[in-house]
């Protein structure tokens, strides 16, 4: 299981994490247990800042840390699939490109798709790693990001790769998108989103990843969120088979792919 969160604003974004439970592994058996992993991606001025840990700590209240940017990026996972190392925590970075992604997902098929240097990216048993190098080959081939997201996602179900959702955040600095695209489990593989005018500031544990997230910024925002955050804003759902793009005017785009 992974979750996500991703803002982008006008002005800085602030997100403040903490931890209010024990990792799974611990003899002290609280109402929360942690994930396994956890990772923010920040950008600010030119360039990301990307924070990887491993939740090894045993005691209640564990603190993450505090991030700040124009776009802040978050992926908590608990390790179904692939190696629990911080070369594979998310969110994942190429070149300009940040990448988180929710789902399960065929390595093993996705990787036979794969060309070059993509290819050689793709390295380890990370099925997330190999959907992020298929998408970027073919916005590289097509030449846009939403004509190279069609390729990869026809070319996934064509050769039918096994997969339950390719919901991911993505950004390169610029644009923030976020895909809903799940196959099974419709009704837990979701993405919610709020655009907010007038900034935002909400603080909330949240129930699937017992992470307590204090999240604020003053300037408009818009925000993206695999849990149901009714309990701050109440953010509609994105369909299914949808894509949200946000570009660097904070002009909020919803595309239909299928």
């Amino acid at each position: 299981m992974c979750r996500l969160l991703g803002a982008i604003s006008s002005d800085t974004v602030n997100i403040r994490l903490r931890f209010r439970g024990v990792p799974r592994t611990s003899p002290f058996k609280l109402v929360y247990e942690n994930p396994d992993a956890v990772g923010v991606a920040s950008y600010s001025g030119d360039s990301w800042r990307v924070f990887k840990s491993l939740v090894k700590e045993s005691r209640s209240g564990y603190p993450i840390g505090e991030f700040r940017g124009r776009i802040v990026i978050v992926h908590v996972r608990n390790r179904l699939q692939g190696e629990l190392n911080e070369e594979n925590i998310q969110p994942l970075k190429y070149g300009e490109w940040i990448f988180a992604h929710h789902g399960l997902v065929d390595r093993v098929n996705l990787v036979k798709m794969l060309r070059n240097r993509y290819l050689s990216e793709a390295k380890g048993r990370c099925g997330s790693k190999a959907l992020f190098c298929l998408i970027l080959q073919e916005i590289e081939d097509k030449g846009d990001f939403i004509e190279g997201l069609r390729s990869a996602i026809d070319m996934i179900n064509r050769i039918r790769v096994g997969y339950t959702s390719l919901n991911f955040i993505a950004s390169n600095g610029r644009c923030m998108y976020a895909l809903r695209y799940s196959r099974v489990k419709t009704s837990y593989y979701i993405i919610y989103y709020m655009d907010e005018p007038g900034g935002i500031e909400v603080n909330r544990v949240s129930e699937a990843t017992s992470m307590e997230v204090f999240l604020k910024s003053r300037g408009r925002t818009i925000a993206v969120a695999s849990e149901s955050v009714g309990g701050w804003l109440k953010w509609p759902p994105l369909p299914n088979k949808h894509l949200i793009k946000v570009d660097e005017n904070l002009n909020l785009e919803v595309i239909r792919l299928s």
